[in-house]
């Protein structure tokens, strides 16, 4: 298999409304700078689909998402969301390039 990838980050906020006692902190709005990369497969060796585009794309995709949509996401449900947009094999998404979630299509 040939893959590709584009990676960004954007700022967002949420809050996991179920968070137990040692971190209930986490229930309240908070912000994090969220790194995404999003693994397209290709078919041949000449750019089946182009980077700067791809990342535009998913740039693109991240912003018509509203607070309102997205205030309980979880890392897992952005990479989900992302998988399922783009088709993608592999997203991984994490909060501040600390901890986060991986999706994969197998």
């Amino acid at each position: 298999m040939i893959s590709v990838y584009a990676t960004t980050t954007f700022e967002g906020f949420h809050r996991w409304p179920a968070a137990p006692d040692p971190v209930a902190f986490l229930g309240t709005l908070h912000r994090h700078l969220f790194h995404v990369r999003v693994e397209i497969e290709v078919t041949h060796d000449d750019r089946d689909v182009e980077f700067v585009m791809l990342k535009r794309d998913i740039d693109e995709w991240i912003r018509q998402r509203t607070l309102a949509e997205t205030e309980t996401w979880s890392c897992e449900r952005w990479a989900s969301e992302l998988m399922q947009a783009f088709n993608a094999v592999r997203v991984e998404v994490s909060e501040d390039g600390e901890n986060g979630a991986i999706v994969t299509s197998d």
